[in-house]
């Protein structure tokens, strides 16, 4: 984690031209659109009594499936980002933004849900944000009838386990069946009957979520400069009207909300991609510069 870190911080020095992270991006976007193929082929449950979570297997291993799903995010963002804004071979990423949609709804995955309403928001807004009421009100109600459609269509597409688990039916409740609530108010009771300003320290009560591990972990001071960094990364994205340095961003941290993922490349990708986005020499990936036709 401290390399991670000291990591980040270096990369964030460095400012790279555009043509220079559109190369980067490619190939983020291969190795992600790779994994979605995958999924389409290779993907069977993750264990013979759990089918309700469906995973990439390759020569008698597989990932874990909340790992999974935050790469097939990756795919997500980068492909509509390309088609949307960036007009670059729309088609084949209008494809590669459906196959990502099936791919994580068949992980089983709630938070997938969560990840993407979140991203699709965003992209609504940054959209449609400069746009005439009348263009919003249509392109809600289109925004609706795709989201029923997409709703009416999963049980069509996916297996009876795995939707079920989706839709948290019968003994998959949302949150009951994880075990995140005992978890979370396992380790905030130890943390609050401890040492409440410097934490447990590192590895001492993992909570199945990044933030509240964290904050057990590091305390009220260390978790300070923790959100510090968090929160400074995603305001000067904001500000800066960089879309897809918050797509990138978002879907990671919303998973490590969900998972432990201090420790996991996905959550330090989601901070250093952001800071390279940001950093663009020739501004290419803010938004005023090529706004949503």
């Amino acid at each position: 984690m401290a390399l991670m870190a000291l990591l980040t911080l270096l990369l964030g020095q460095y400012q790279l031209s555009s043509k220079q992270i559109i190369r980067i991006l490619d190939f983020y976007l291969l190795v992600s659109a790779s994994l979605v193929i995958l999924g389409l082929f290779f993907s069977r449950p993750i264990t013979e009594d759990n089918e309700t979570r469906n995973v990439v297997y390759l020569f008698g291993l597989a990932p874990d499936p909340n790992n999974l799903l935050t790469l097939y995010s990756v795919c997500f963002s980068i492909s509509i980002y390309y088609a949307l804004f960036l007009k670059r071979m729309r088609i084949i990423n209008y494809v590669l933004t459906l196959l990502s949609v099936y791919v994580i709804f068949n992980t089983g995955s709630r938070s997938g849900i969560i990840i993407l309403l979140f991203l699709t928001s965003i992209l609504f807004w940054y959209g449609q944000k400069d746009k005439p009421l009348h263009s919003k009100v249509k392109i809600t109600i289109v925004a609706i009838l795709i989201l029923f459609v997409i709703y009416l269509l999963l049980p069509v597409f996916l297996s009876d386990s795995v939707y079920d688990r989706i839709m948290g039916k019968g003994e998959l409740a949302f949150m009951d069946s994880t075990g995140r609530e005992v978890r979370w108010s396992t380790a905030l009771n130890e943390w609050l009957n401890s040492n409440i300003l410097f934490g447990l320290g590192l590895g001492s009560a993992p909570a199945h979520s990044t933030f509240i591990t964290m904050l057990v972990a590091l305390g009220i001071i260390g978790y300070t400069f923790f959100l510090i960094f968090i929160f400074g990364t995603v305001i000067k994205i904001i500000r800066q009207g960089n879309v897809l340095a918050l797509l990138l961003f978002v879907s990671p941290m919303l998973q490590s909300f969900f998972i432990d993922a201090q420790n996991k490349r996905f959550f330090w990708n989601g901070i250093i991609f952001p800071y390279l986005l940001y950093n663009c020499i020739d501004k290419t990936f803010v938004l005023k510069d090529h706004s949503l036709n």
